[in-house]
């Protein structure tokens, strides 16, 4: 096989593509700002609506020309938290933030029976382990009394009559 050789001339075909060329940035650059110029250059004047002969209702920033029918003006200026989301009837504010409202005091409702019923499990957690507690002290002092019956010595007999002791105070404190 022959080997391929490239000629000089194609070699410069190839450097200028692959970017190693001097080309100038600068009118993508002006392009860009352009278009990012021409979308900020949004009028906030008023906004005319007619109706014109055929019953059509029109919006407009440039109020028609005579014969147009009734013209009103809507104003720009309402502040963004007194406007209606887009696409909202007369009356349709009021029914959303009634629905709002409602989904709020639904929400704090199952936020509150979400609290109630943990609160209702920690209760009934802490009187299973109470109950649990009892019968262990309860068994622990039998088994002492028991053991007390046996031969032991003195001091194995006063060690546990201190251990019975102590067992019959905490039955006393868990089993109420």
């Amino acid at each position: 096989m022959a080997a391929m050789t490239a000629s000089p001339q194609s070699r410069s075909c190839a450097d200028s593509r692959s970017g190693s060329g001097k080309r100038s940035s600068a009118p993508a650059v002006v392009l860009l700002l352009g278009l990012l110029l021409c979308g900020l250059s949004v009028s906030a004047g008023p906004v005319y609506s007619w109706k014109d002969a055929d019953g059509k209702v029109h919006f407009s920033d440039v109020p028609p020309q005579a014969g147009g029918g009734e013209v009103k003006e809507i104003p720009m200026d309402i502040p963004q938290d007194q406007r209606a989301p887009q696409g909202l009837r007369p009356g349709e504010r009021e029914m959303l933030q009634s629905y709002e409202e409602r989904s709020r005091r639904l929400e704090q409702a199952k936020d509150k029976s979400r609290q109630e019923t943990k609160r209702k499990a920690a209760e009934k957690a802490s009187k299973e382990n109470q109950r649990l507690r009892c019968d262990y002290y309860r068994k622990r002092q039998e088994n002492y009394e028991d053991r007390l019956r046996g031969g032991y010595t003195r001091e194995q007999q006063l060690k546990l009559e201190e251990n019975l002791a102590r067992a019959k105070m905490q039955t006393g404190i868990y089993c109420r």
